[in-house]
């Protein structure tokens, strides 16, 4: 890992043209990478969110694709399926701003929850999605092919009509058909 160098970071949609970076950084991150093929087809499929983090190192003009994600989105919950870094940059802030783009869509979406799935083993992500607010529950036995157990790891958003957090689910707003997000028509 190299010295912290100040950057500027930028969340982007994937496109065709990130994807041999978005394969590198895959096959670095993770002991079972995606193939070509699944990123590619990930980035395409309809209920599938996928962003790139390009990094600027100050004082140079050069972009390079540093981090990764695919989400898929159902209407209450995003589930992480892919974060990814090149280790290079890891401790720059590149995740953190990846994370940080979920939960900015969440609380803006409606959606309440993000779920990812991490391999016992898996230190380095456990502690940072523990860092972002994220819980970990029981872990599930053999949720990999290769007998592994693996910690969900949720983060949740409440809503209330006023927008500030509450506990419980969210609410159903009374005047239209989506999760309250303060939408200035809902009443207490």
């Amino acid at each position: 890992m190299s010295n912290k160098r100040p950057i500027s970071i930028k969340i982007v949609s994937m496109r065709p043209e990130h994807m041999g970076a978005v394969e590198i950084i895959e096959n670095e991150c993770f002991e079972h990478p995606w193939t070509r093929k699944e990123l590619d087809g990930a980035r395409k499929k309809r209920y599938y969110i996928s962003k790139v983090a390009i990094i600027t190192p100050k004082g140079s003009g050069e972009k390079i694709v540093a981090g990764a994600m695919y989400l898929e989105q159902d209407k209450f919950r995003f589930t992480l399926l892919s974060l990814g870094v090149l280790k290079e940059w890891w401790r720059h802030g590149i995740g953190s701003a990846l994370v940080d783009t979920i939960i900015k869509r969440l609380r803006n979406g409606g959606r309440y929850e993000i779920y990812e799935l991490v391999r016992e083993t898996n230190l380095v992500a456990q502690q940072f999605y523990r860092a972002r607010g994220f819980v970990a529950q029981r872990p599930k036995l053999n949720a990999y092919a290769e007998d592994e157990a693996a910690y969900p790891m949720i983060y949740r958003w409440e809503w209330s009509p006023q927008g500030r957090a509450i506990s419980g689910e969210p609410e159903s707003c009374s005047k239209r058909a989506h999760l309250c997000t303060s939408c200035g028509e809902c009443e207490d």
